[in-house]
This record gives C-alpha cells, structure tokens and sequence, in this order.
C-alpha cells in the first residue's frame, strides 16, 4: 500500500455482505452522477438517516467525517469535507465512524428499561422508519409515485406504472396521492413486511 492512499483513508472494519449490500443501496441513491460520489452534506446526512435512522447535525457530520477520513485541508474543501466527495470506500468510512458513535452515544444514554414486545416494537418502527427515510430520498415527509418509480429503477425492479400506482393507492389512506409515514407503518405492518 502506498503512503499516499493511506494518508488519505483509514480502515474500515470488515462489511458482511447483506450489511455491505443495503449500504450500497443507500449511497447509490444519494450519490451524484456521473462521478459516482456523495458530494454534499444533505446527502450524506439523508444517507445516515436512511441506513442508520439517525438524524445527525453539520457539526456531528463534520466530526464523523474528521475522525473517518484524513483530509488535508485547503482552501476548496472548507477543512471540512473532501471537495471531491465521498466514493463508497469513504462513505463505509463515515457510516462506521457514526455507528461507533451512535453506539458510544446511547451507551451512555442507556437507562434501564423494560424489554420484551414494547422493545421488539420499537425496533420494528425504527426499521420501517429507515425504510421510510430511504425511499424519500429527499425529504419530503411523504412518499411519492416518483420516489417508488426511482427506488424500482434503481434497483432494477421491472415494475410497471400501474404497478406502483396500485402501491401508492393501496397505502394512502388520506387520499393525497402520497404515503406519508404513518401509511407506510400501517401498511409495512399490514404486509408483516416488518414483523
């Protein structure tokens, strides 16, 4: 290995594959094409927030990104982000950087708590939450035919128009031709897609 590479990434830990697989999912919906890389910090943050469910700040995200990658500063990067984005080695990089600080993070929030099927619960909504967050790669708060129509192509699904209409239809209870996320827990419930 050269000095220079590793000057600029430090190791990750070693990705089994379904883990390596839904983080290659993720960044392939957020990343900019045709450089195939992350270039904001919305994106990275909406990343995060997908793969993670964890909503984390600018300055959180900076510090994620200090302590996972090296980058030598200069005056077009800010110090704070490589100005030529993230490539999926960095962006594993990053995701374990914020999962040992997530973990850090709720080790010492930790309090006693009653476990059983309120937990299992919890962790079933967290899930479907996740789920939510990646398909509305954007933000929006609700899930639209456009979102479903991205999420299919992009993971080389042959689904037809129709086909995701009836899915729309089918989970909008409200009738505004969105998913908002109590629709999409209801009906990911519904479905015993997160059992």
């Amino acid at each position: 290995m050269s000095n220079d590479s590793s000057e600029k990434k430090r190791l990750t830990r070693a990705w089994p594959d379904n883990e390596r697989q839904e983080a290659r999912e993720v960044f392939d919906l957020v990343v900019v094409a045709p450089e195939n890389k992350i270039k904001s910090s919305k994106k990275m943050r909406q990343a995060l927030r997908a793969l993670l469910g964890w909503d984390v700040s600018k300055q959180e995200l900076q510090h994620i990104i200090s302590q996972a990658i090296v980058v030598v500063p200069n005056e077009d990067n800010n110090g704070g982000e490589p100005n030529e984005g993230l490539d999926f080695s960095d962006f594993l990089n990053v995701v374990t950087e914020a999962q040992q600080q997530q973990h850090q993070r709720s080790a010492t929030q930790e309090t006693s708590s009653s476990g059983g099927i309120h937990e299992e619960s919890k962790a079933t909504d967290e899930k479907v939450t996740k789920a939510f967050q990646l398909l509305d790669h954007d933000g929006t708060g609700a899930i639209t035919f456009e979102h479903l129509k991205r999420a299919s192509d992009l993971l080389g699904e042959n689904m037809t128009n129709e086909e995701l209409q009836d899915m729309i239809d089918e989970a909008d209870q409200d009738g505004d031709g969105k998913i908002n996320p109590e629709e999409f827990l209801r009906i990911m419930k519904k479905t015993n897609l997160y059992s």
